[in-house]
């Protein structure tokens, strides 16, 4: 008997996992006392990225505008990636006014289909701020690997919330951290 329920905790830990993984792992806000022990993943990197016009942006930078900073790390052959830049665009405009964020769009997309990102995000209509990390610089001073991820700064450059994959209905998910986040302070 013992060993049947062994068999079946084990099964329903990997289906778990399993699930989480396929359909988007998710942290909560995190709070202060509880950032990730490893600070290099808690805090803007000083790393600088060509934006769509071929300015150079740093990515620690982005902390001194006193704004909290979303990033999310998408790519051309991303499906769910797209799909979530495209629902967000409709909420981007309240979220800025609302809770004073900034939105930028990095696209991890290689040096060959780099040409292709500015002719995309103009046909899609974004205004996001999007920026270029080609050699995936950013996305390994963030600990990312497989896109959609999103990953949300306070206005100190201090990470508060990260969540990897996308599913229907996310944005909203990220709004009432937002919301959350923005009651606390």
């Amino acid at each position: 008997m013992n060993y049947i329920l062994k068999i079946a905790f084990i099964f329903i830990f990997f289906f778990g996992v399993s699930t989480a993984y396929l359909f988007g792992q998710d942290t909560t806000v995190i709070k202060k006392d509880t950032l990730v022990q490893n600070k290099k993943l808690n805090e803007l990197p000083n790393v600088n990225l060509k934006n769509l016009n071929g300015d150079i942006i740093n990515i620690k930078s982005l902390a001194d505008s006193g704004k909290i900073t979303i990033i999310s790390f998408w790519a051309l052959w991303c499906g769910p990636c797209i799909k979530e830049l495209d629902n967000t665009k409709s909420l981007l405009a309240e979220w800025e006014k609302k809770f004073n964020v900034q939105f930028i769009a990095v696209s991890i997309d290689d040096s060959r289909t780099t040409i292709k990102v500015k002719p995309f995000v103009s046909q899609k209509g974004w205004k996001y701020n999007v920026l270029l990390d080609p050699n995936k610089d950013l996305a390994r001073e963030l600990n990312v690997n497989n896109p959609p991820v999103l990953l949300i700064y306070n206005e100190f450059g201090q990470l508060i919330y990260q969540h990897q994959g996308y599913t229907e209905g996310s944005e909203y998910d990220v709004e009432d951290k937002l919301k959350a986040y923005t009651k606390k302070n």
